[in-house]
């Protein structure tokens, strides 16, 4: 192989590894806010991307978890108001967006300008069963009617031609009274 041969090749699989890093890069994560009336509510969250290159050929999946931690919230249960709001992180000037995972480990609130999405789905169980399972909804008398431990997952979906985002947010609150 020549000189010119060798360094054509050599360049060709550089350029392939630029391009294969610059589609992979991870996928910036979202903040939220999980009330229940006024109070914050501890929350785990998964978010889960798939972006699609070429259809059925060449695809990457990234996941991100991270953890709110807030005091066990008790409610009560005439007062069931459950609010979930998604927020991007902004730098200081609140021009550009940037990855929330760093706000999460150091739980320093981050700027945030706050994205217009409604949840997708809404699922709560107690006493192991599921009591509800639909379209998300703020006003929960109609399921938080005994005293006890709930349990929420609440899924933010939005599908696009090139990628697919699920995410889930879990967590629970204590109804008292």
């Amino acid at each position: 192989m020549s000189g010119k041969g060798f360094a054509l090749t050599f360049f060709s699989f550089f350029i392939l590894l630029l391009l294969l890093f610059s589609l992979n890069k991870r996928e910036t994560m979202s903040y939220y806010k999980v009330q229940f009336g006024e109070e914050e509510v501890s929350y785990y969250v998964i978010e889960s991307t798939e972006k699609k290159y070429i259809e059925d050929v060449m695809e990457s999946k990234m996941e991100n978890k991270q953890y709110v931690d807030r005091t066990l919230v008790e409610i009560d249960r005439k007062i069931p108001l459950l609010h979930v709001s998604k927020y991007a992180c902004t730098k200081e000037n609140r021009k550009r967006r940037i990855d929330c995972k760093p706000f999460y480990k150091t739980e320093k609130s981050p700027f945030v300008e706050e994205i217009e999405e409604t949840p997708s789905s809404l699922e709560i169980l107690f006493q192991d069963q599921v009591i509800y399972q639909s379209i998300y909804k703020e006003d929960l008398s109609d399921f938080l009617k005994e005293k006890g431990r709930y349990y929420f997952i609440v899924t933010y979906e939005s599908k696009s031609k090139k990628k697919d985002k699920v995410t889930k947010l879990l967590f629970s609150v204590k109804v008292v009274e």
